[in-house]
Order: C-alpha cells, then structure tokens, then sequence
C-alpha cells in the first residue's frame, strides 16, 4: 500500500483506544451477525446490496462512537495544559472527522473557548472579492497561518493535495479504512516545513469487546476486522519518536482481546 511520505518530521504517535456504549455494542454485535449470516449464505450475491448497506450501518456506529466526544475533551485538555506551561496557545492543530462528528466537535471547541472553522466541501475553491481575490479555502489556511484560527475540523476534502504546512498536530476522530486517504490526511501533519521541527498525532480507534461476544463465530469475525486497523496503527507508528512504548501498547491491547 501507500508509504508514507519520504519527507517526514519527527512525529509522536499517540493510539487511544475507544469502547462503545452498551447500547452501540448491541446494535454493533446484531449488524455483525447479519453480516456474517450474509457472508456465509449461498446466495451471497443476491444480497450484495443489502450486505454494503449493513457494512456501512457498522461502519457508522464506529464513526460516531459517543465515547470519542469525551476522548477529544481529554485530548484537548492535556494538549492546553501542555500549552500553558510553555506560555503558549493551543494553535495549528487539525481535527479529522465525519459529517456526522462536526457539529458536536464544533461545539466543544467552543466551549473551550477555541477559536476553530471547519474545512469542507461547501467551502469554496473559487477567487473571491469577499477573500480579497483568493478562494475561501486559501483564506482559511491564511487565517489558520497566522493563528487567528486555533483548530481547523475538516472532512475529506484535505485529502485532495491541499497543502497546510504550519499544521503540527492531528487528531483522527474519522479514520480511512484506505491507505491512500489516511498517508494523506497523516502527510499534512508530519511533512517537513520551515519554522517546524515536530508534529503529534492522536488517533481515536474502536476496540471491541469480544467477550460480549458469545457466539465463537462472532467473536473471531471482529477480532479479525480489528487486527487489519492494527496492521494500519502499526504502519503510522513505524517512524514514531515513541514507537516502542506504542508498540508495546499496540501488543498489549491485541494480548488482551480475547482475554
């Protein structure tokens, strides 16, 4: 797949693990059984529709997991801490998400009382007078430069070669299951810039709870589909500062899955 790019800062990867709630776990566990019925079924093409649907359904719970609000929260919290005791201020940080997550993310930076705008589709690629003869996205990375935005939350869309060189600190609340998407959105964090000699990276990643899990079936399904995201955890760790103690924690995790 993608490497990474050759180009790289050194960077501080940092994995948290996400549970669901009980209520997302049911609902993830029932999706899984009629995806595996699916699977296993003779008529495996005839409910090829049906069977994207359920994927993207799972999916979904595993975007919009309530539990990654309140990992932002603890995120962020550390990250202004660290800031205060360097006599600084939280800047130049991007926040990957999902339609579904922009709302709330918006409103807990707010809370916080960090200045952010989000990054999207429906901000325009066209000069405008309005800009002072730039497009709104390239006032935004001007603006976010200069820090007069603290965060930008983006969706997709900085996957498509924008370049924002001053950006330091990503967090992942909406991982690409392609290689392509994540090396790029992971490049606009890490890639070497003048005036930057480091970049963090935090990623918000599911980890089931197989022993809600009865059925063997179900259980070697999800564990299966778990170790494939450590495949892509690993590959971001690689090159990490503090890839040891991630890896060790990586293991540990995968130590603990069926335990």
């Amino acid at each position: 797949h993608d490497a990474l790019p050759i180009f790289l800062v050194n960077y501080n990867y940092h994995p948290r693990f996400i549970p669901l709630t009980d209520d997302e776990l049911e609902e993830y566990k029932k999706l899984t059984e009629k995806i595996i019925r699916m699977n296993n079924s003779k008529n495996k093409e005839e409910f090829a529709n049906i069977l994207e649907f359920l994927l993207f359904q799972r999916a979904d719970i595993e975007k919009e997991a309530e539990n990654k609000y309140a990992e932002l929260e603890r995120i962020l919290d550390e990250m202004q801490k660290e800031c205060e005791e360097k006599g600084k201020q939280l800047q130049d940080t991007i926040i990957f998400v999902s339609d579904g997550q922009l709302t709330q993310v918006l409103q807990i930076l707010k809370k916080k009382k960090i200045t952010a705008h989000k990054f999207t589709q429906a901000e325009g690629t066209e000069s405008s007078p309005k800009f002072g003869g730039i497009s709104e996205r390239e006032y935004l990375i001007q603006q976010f430069t200069k820090g007069k935005y603290q965060v930008l939350v983006a969706i997709k869309c900085l996957d498509e070669g924008i370049d924002i060189p001053s950006a330091h600190t990503g967090i992942i609340m909406a991982s690409s299951t392609n290689p392509r998407e994540y090396v790029q959105r992971i490049g606009r964090i890490i890639r070497q810039a003048p005036g930057k000699s480091s970049a963090t990276l935090y990623d918000m990643i599911l980890h089931p709870d197989l022993s809600g899990f009865r059925d063997e079936t179900l259980a070697e399904f999800e564990e299966k589909v778990f170790r494939k995201e450590m495949v892509r955890v690993k590959d971001l760790c690689a090159n990490a500062l503090n890839n040891t103690k991630v890896l060790r924690e990586i293991y540990s995790v995968l130590d603990d899955l069926r335990n």
